[in-house]
This record gives C-alpha cells, sequence and structure tokens, in this order.
C-alpha cells in the first residue's frame, strides 16, 4: 500500500482533523491494497481539488459543527457528479461520541449511562463508580482513576475549576465490570470498513481501564493470547457489533467494547480514526494475528474501489 501523507490524490482519501502521526502507519506495506492519501479538514481551501475513488470521514467527533455543516455540504455536492465517489462515515450520520452512548443505552445495548459535567441534572442521575474523559478523547493523564461516589465526584470536579479548567467537553462515565473467568479486564474490538467486520484484538489485563496487553502480562499468561486467537478465529457477536455500527451512521471506525456479567455487550466507544497496528511494536507470540488482521483490512479497502476510477473532486467554493 501506498502511503502519500498530505497528497490529496489516491484511490482511498482520509480527512482528519489533526495530523495523522502513527494512526495510519499500519497500513503501508499490505500486498494489493489500495494507494491511500490523508487530507486535514484544516487544509480544505477555495479551490482545492481531491482525486478519490473513496472518500473517508476520519475524527468525526473532534470535527465541531461548523466542519461537520460544511462538510456535509461537499458531500451532497459530490453526490450529483456524474461518477460520485464512496462516501463513508457521511456527515452528519455520523454520531459523537456523547449522542452515541445515549443512543445505546436507549438501544438496550447499554446498560450505563454518561453525563456531561457541565449538566447538573444529567450529573444528578450518573452512578457509581465513574470516571471523567474528554467527549472526544482521553484525559491527558494516562489511567483514569475510578471515582467512587458523588462526594468525590463533586471534589474532582471542584478541583478542575480551581485549576482554571473548563467543564466543557468532559463526561462522566458509569463504570463497567468487563472482567472474564479468570478475573481479567477484557477489551474487543472489531474494525468495520464499508461492509466488512473484522475483529482486531482482544485485550487483557489486571487494571480495569484495558488499552493493550503487556508483553510482561502475555509472558506470564499465554492463555490471553489463546484466547484472543480464538476471538479472531470465531469472529463473535457480529450481528450485534453490525447493528452498533449501524446506529452510529459508521461504516469506517473500530469499536471496542467488553461483555458484562450477564453476558450482554457494552460499548466503550467508536473510533473514527482508529490506529492500525504496527508489527514491530507487537508482542512476538502474537504476530500472526496482526498480520491476519492486516491482510483482511487490505482486502476489505481493495473491495472498497473495486470498479471505481478515482475522479476530480473539487472543494465547494468557500466551503471551507
Amino acid at each position: 500500500m501506498l502511503e502519500r501523507f498530505n497528497t490529496p490524490s489516491a484511490e482511498v482519501v482520509f480527512l482528519t482533523a489533526s495530523r495523522p502521526k502513527r494512526t495510519f502507519h499500519g497500513l503501508r506495506g499490505i500486498p494489493g491494497a489500495p494507494a491511500f492519501a490523508t487530507q486535514l479538514y484544516s487544509a480544505m481551501r477555495r479551490g482545492r481539488r481531491l482525486k478519490a475513488a473513496v472518500v473517508v470521514f476520519c475524527d468525526v467527533e473532534r470535527m465541531g459543527p461548523e466542519i461537520e455543516d460544511k462538510a456535509a455540504a461537499l458531500a451532497r455536492t459530490w453526490d450529483h457528479l456524474e461518477s460520485a465517489p464512496l462516501i463513508l462515515n457521511r456527515p452528519p450520520n455520523a454520531l459523537r461520541r456523547y449522542p452515541l452512548m445515549k443512543a445505546l443505552k436507549a438501544a438496550g445495548i447499554n446498560q450505563h449511562d454518561v453525563a456531561r459535567l457541565d449538566d447538573p441534572d444529567g450529573l444528578a442521575r450518573i452512578r457509581f463508580p465513574c470516571f471523567v474523559r474528554f467527549e472526544n478523547g482521553h484525559l491527558a493523564t494516562g489511567h483514569p482513576n475510578l471515582i467512587e461516589d458523588e462526594k468525590a465526584l463533586r471534589a474532582e470536579i471542584g478541583a478542575m475549576k480551581l485549576r482554571g479548567e473548563t467543564l466543557y467537553g468532559k463526561i462522566a462515565v458509569e463504570y463497567v465490570d468487563a472482567r472474564d473467568a479468570r478475573g481479567d479486564h477484557v477489551k474487543y474490538s472489531y474494525f468495520r470498513i464499508g461492509g466488512a467486520l473484522i475483529p482486531s484484538h482482544r485485550f487483557a489485563g489486571p487494571h480495569w481501564f484495558v488499552k493493550s496487553a503487556s508483553p510482561e502480562f502475555l509472558e506470564r499468561r499465554p492463555d490471553a493470547i489463546a484466547a484472543e486467537r480464538q476471538f479472531m478465529e470465531e469472529a463473535p457477536f457480529q450481528d450485534e457489533i453490525a447493528h452498533v455500527f449501524d446506529i452510529a451512521g459508521v461504516e469506517y471506525g473500530r469499536v471496542d467494547f467488553g461483555l458484562r456479567s450477564d453476558g450482554g455487550l457494552h460499548v466503550f466507544e467508536i473510533n473514527t480514526n482508529p490506529r492500525h497496528p504496527l508489527l514491530w511494536e507487537t508482542y512476538q507470540g502474537r504476530r500472526d494475528l496482526v498480520r491476519t488482521v492486516k491482510t483482511r483490512i487490505g482486502d476489505a479497502l481493495s473491495n472498497l474501489v473495486s470498479n471505481r476510477r478515482r475522479i476530480r473532486l473539487r472543494w465547494r467554493r468557500g466551503a471551507m
């Protein structure tokens, strides 16, 4: 796969809110996969052109309402072209994190709630323990702390105000116990690329906030790799995961979820600019699993561009 950062001409163009840094690096070197490029939303200017067969709107939660309105107008303009591009995560259909969590709870998929820190009525209904995060990302600190009761939450909010921090854009999230039979905290994930659902990983660890499986943990617990291999081979929950992505209006992204004690799914988030795995930083015992994920992603992207030709797309005059 040819990576061409900041060169908006390729078979697949990913539009992002900030420089991709490492999120797309894992797409390099997949045999037979289509060429891709990235373009910043902030770089859209009058008269600028793209050339693409597929356009993916990434970083949905980081767009901001003004950019989202203009991006939606661009997508509608492209629809009227003689050979329209395939558009994934079409704005404004793709939900940001907060409305997505509310929609999943309303649908009965998630049983735990979220509330904005600047919404006293919402906070009054939050169950404990909970933790605090940004709506569009995690807080700057490493692992967030669990907040055990209303008094501790009020103290946390008071400390933020004393530090001069805004409450806007921060949410309280009810904690979900997603431990398995061995007592490990487990996070599963699936990529969605168009119509393809690709199991991505099963991370386990002793801490409730699971980001990855450390080499030290995997050295002690080879059974965790065996469990991940089983998840990726069996690819369970596909109907439920497809429904989650449909509720979210997301055709490109990665969903992270856990299993409650009753066996039901709980969705932690959907990332619309997910990081693609890199072999060199992967624990040796998992590298064959990562290779499989990368191959499936390459195949899914190739299917998107099949029988489509690159066409020139102009940013509408004055759109951005």
